[in-house]
């Protein structure tokens, strides 16, 4: 366990290892050594450690070293510790963030064979390489991780090790000069060229040194690239993809030849960006569009828009139709703010089964009917956001019933907090078609992306596409209604739904809105 010989390796080896450590992009999956790593445990539990084992235990500072420059998954080695023959599996422990997220490391070492008691001389591993991981899975710390104990132990850096003679030292390279690998820098799109969600492409797991001309240069022969951009994080880390915009949207589809290939090393993914820009899907009898459920719309315990759960406030139902049903907002802004939600757990109505999108227009219409009776107009929005938490998007599209003149505002209100917070409407879908054109016209812009919709009294639908990777306000629809409705106070979700509902408790105001509401109900 010597510092400065080994007889499995020289130190020009390991001034080698060290340099192509530091230049190298990519991950590594797994560290074999002869050696433990001195310090490695360091900030272990007594109660984990094996009684043979020397306190402190033994070990190598190069190998330490390498463990963290080289930041792997999983370290293994097999040998005498301290005189001990013995099988350890350490606690993982985490590497500070360089950038693109902290690394977690798992410490192996296995007896050698045919052990007197009998310790574990194998391991097995079932091992997803990294290039094909998500970023944000690499960089999520294990359960009880530990910080590295070679960072904590290290108070100043560790010496070069003594140049050692060797056979070979004739043919020894000089000791190359460290390299300190800059931090990865956001690629700003270019401003005077405008934002096309439909000729775009994703890559997934790009190189986090990839320059914009790195991109366009991976794209030569294949596509015209017109636009690269990759964002920060709010955290103030870097994206793991890269936006590329192409010359049309032909050009993208063009552009997912270079899917599952290498750039600059690195396995990447190459996908249609998620506004608009997917392949049409398959026409059904008589060339109608033909949408496809959702890939899950099994009931989600937990959810509480899934009838089936037991987190749903079914006190508040008012009407019940095949597809969809129709329920009081436990948070509502004003006495007439319903929830038009698909029975089954469906995202989007740009994504939902034709028969839920043509109930979600038949509940509209009546809506719009019965509130007309009272001389009031119905306008509503829908909010479809890819959720990385729980079950996922539940769609529930909101409305309200305002009097005619504040209705004649939600256009400008709308359009107004979508550009304060930088979003745009980029598509208008006008009223009187069938819910299957309707329906058709909406997927043709959002495609399986996020967006935001507005309904206006009138029947019109104002569509805002949402750029992949952007964080949109997920309270602005009910502040813009809330502020239409002359209800400001009540625009946060959670203080509304617990505050008195306008002289009742949520489930009596949803009894008798159900009551006055029967006899416009469409599916009685």
């Amino acid at each position: 366990m010597s510092l400065t010989s080994c007889r499995h390796y020289t130190s020009s080896d390991v001034q080698h290892l060290k340099s192509e450590l530091q230049t190298l992009e990519g991950e590594v999956d797994v560290l074999l050594t002869c050696e433990w790593p001195k310090a490695v445990t360091q900030g272990v539990p007594e109660g984990l450690l094996p009684q043979d084992l020397p306190i402190p235990s033994p070990g190598s500072e190069i190998v330490a070293e390498i463990v963290t420059l080289s930041r792997p998954r999983y370290h293994l080695t097999c040998s005498t510790v301290g005189g001990a023959n013995l099988h350890f599996v350490r606690p993982p422990f985490t590497h500070r963030d360089l950038g693109a997220g902290i690394r977690s490391t798992r410490f192996i070492s296995l007896a050698s064979l045919a052990h007197p008691t009998k310790q574990k001389a194998m391991h097995a591993l079932n091992l997803s390489p990294c290039n094909d991981m998500d970023p944000s899975v690499l960089s999520s710390p294990p359960e009880g991780a530990t910080p590295s104990p070679f960072e904590v132990a290290a108070k100043r850096p560790m010496p070069e090790p003594e140049p050692m003679p060797t056979p070979n030292w004739r043919f020894e390279m000089p000791e190359p000069k460290r390299f300190r690998r800059e931090a990865p820098k956001a690629i700003e799109a270019p401003v005077d060229i405008p934002f096309d969600p439909t000729s775009c492409v994703i890559i997934r797991n790009a190189p986090w040194s990839a320059s914009a001309e790195d991109v366009t240069a991976f794209f030569q022969g294949v596509a015209n690239v017109v636009s690269v951009s990759r964002p920060m994080r709010p955290d103030g880390k870097l994206q793991s993809w890269i936006r590329v915009q192409f010359s049309d949207s032909a050009a993208a589809v063009a552009a997912l030849s270079k899917d599952k290939t290498e750039m600059m090393g690195r396995s990447i993914g190459v996908e249609l960006g998620r506004a608009g820009t997917r392949p049409p899907r398959e026409e059904g009898e008589g060339g109608r569009w033909n949408p496809l459920p959702s890939a899950d719309n099994r009931p989600h315990d937990g959810c509480w828009f899934c009838l089936a759960s037991s987190a749903a406030d079914t006190d508040l139902v008012m009407s019940v139709g095949e597809d969809t049903y129709l329920a009081f907002d436990k948070g509502a802004v004003s006495p007439s703010h319903t929830l038009i939600v698909p029975v089954e757990h469906q995202a989007s109505t740009a994504t939902c089964t034709p028969g839920c999108f043509a109930e979600t227009e038949k509940y509209l219409s009546a809506l719009r009917t019965f509130y007309r009776s009272k001389n009031l107009e119905v306008v509503g929005f829908e909010r479809n956001i890819s959720l990385r938490r729980g079950n996922g998007n539940h769609c529930h599209v909101n409305t309200v019933a305002l009097t005619p003149a504040a209705a004649k505002l939600t256009r400008e209100k709308f359009t107004e907090a979508l550009e304060d917070k930088g979003f745009h409407i980029g598509g208008v879908i006008p009223s009187g078609l069938s819910p299957l054109e309707t329906q058709a016209k909406l997927y043709e812009l959002v495609g399986d992306g996020e967006y935001f919709l507005v309904i206006l009294a009138t029947g019109e639908r104002l569509v805002s596409v949402l750029p992949f990777g952007t964080r949109f306000p997920l309270g602005l629809g009910r502040e813009v209604l809330a502020s239409l409705a002359g209800t400001p106070e009540r625009a946060v979700w959670k203080n509304s739904a617990s505050v008195n509902h306008f002289g009742n408790d949520a489930t009596t105001w949803a009894e008798e809105l159900r009551t006055s509401f029967e006899p416009f109900d469409p599916m009685h």
